[in-house]
């Protein structure tokens, strides 16, 4: 697989209060697998509190298109190139 066909990660931080918890997208940006693993390592290595924890979450398909889409009312899809 290319690099250019790997799939993406986000690192997500995972906060957790008394009743609820708070996702966190730890960088604007997403990673190779490889890249994003190394990046879970070491946040769990500054940070070994059990309340905060790091997971990925790979990058949907639609989040990757560089294509506009539109859906109409009726359900079609319109497609602009931009």
């Amino acid at each position: 697989m290319t690099k250019e066909n790997q799939p993406l990660f986000f690192v997500i931080r995972k906060d957790k209060w008394t009743d609820h918890y708070k996702y966190t997208i730890m960088q604007d940006k997403a990673f190779t697998l490889e890249e994003a693993t190394r990046k879970v390592l070491a946040y769990e290595e500054i940070n070994s509190d059990k309340d905060h924890t790091y997971h990925l979450n790979k990058v949907d398909s639609y989040l990757e298109d560089t294509k506009e889409t539109v859906i109409l009312e009726n359900g079609a899809n319109d497609v602009t190139s931009g």
